[in-house]
């Protein structure tokens, strides 16, 4: 189960603080949620940097990774707006 996070730092109100973000990230986790889907562009940067205070707190083997998806259940990631030195970056 996934929690997609851009309501976190942006977009549809105002950003959430630290404290109030990261028990929202918790308690979506106890819920049974184990992927969390961000951005660089939720921010910029601050939901990861939100996201990572929260993983600190809980425990990180059990989230649920892109590369575990991957290896287990996604056959393709998509790219959005993905530039050519993004691209080139990625490991087929």
């Amino acid at each position: 189960m996934g929690f997609g996070c851009l309501g976190l730092t942006s977009a549809y109100n105002s950003p959430l603080d630290d404290d109030a973000g990261i028990a929202v990230i918790a308690h979506a986790f106890h819920r049974g949620v184990t992927f969390f889907d961000t951005s660089d562009v939720y921010g910029p940067h601050t939901n990861e940097i939100l996201l990572g205070k929260a993983l600190k707190q809980l425990p990180r083997e059990q989230i649920g990774e892109l590369k575990k998806l991957v290896d287990g259940k996604v056959k393709y990631i998509g790219l959005s707006e993905a530039s050519p030195d993004t691209i080139n970056a990625m490991e087929v």
